[in-house]
């Protein structure tokens, strides 16, 4: 890589709070735009409602501080396949968070995602250019809730 295009990474890189502060704002603002009702009937995405669905970005955003705090292991087991391992955990945070109620599942997203944001505020763009944390970031975060968006934008969430 080039200095330039090192520097080119490390002006994305620092813009992380800035993706996440829009990107969440768009997924809040369609949240504001659906009922309780909307937000806990089952099977909005396949065996997930919504708010199956904020507890699974809540534990993600939890995972990048957890590894920025140090627990550098990795979730995925010695012979399992990375994909195998996400739709594991993911169903694992589904069961472990089924019957939560609604407003703590909220109150908990909405906890986590200050936590991250003034966690990537606090990181330097040094620190930002590792690779991992970036990636940690960027996939446990703005993209994760682009991700996510775009299922509710696209009629994903059954109506």
């Amino acid at each position: 890589m080039t200095s330039d295009e090192r520097q080119v990474q490390r002006d994305e890189q620092a813009t992380i709070p800035d993706q996440m502060r829009a990107e969440h704002a768009r997924l809040e603002a369609l949240l504001a735009g659906m009922s309780d009702e909307e937000l806990v009937r089952p099977e909005a995405f396949g065996a997930w409602s919504v708010k199956d669905m904020l507890a699974h970005i809540t534990f993600w955003e939890q995972r990048v501080i957890a590894y920025s705090d140090g627990a550098k292991e990795s979730l995925v087991g010695p012979d399992e396949d990375e994909q195998a391992a996400v739709d594991r955990i993911n169903a694992e945070v589904l069961a472990a968070n089924r019957e939560q109620p609604l407003a703590e599942v909220r109150a908990d997203f909405e906890r986590s995602y200050q936590q991250v944001l003034r966690l990537a505020e606090s990181l330097s763009a040094d620190d930002l250019a590792d690779d991992v944390l970036y990636s940690l970031f960027a996939g446990d975060t703005f993209e994760h809730y682009r991700e996510h968006i775009e299922m509710l934008e696209n009629g994903q969430h059954k109506e």
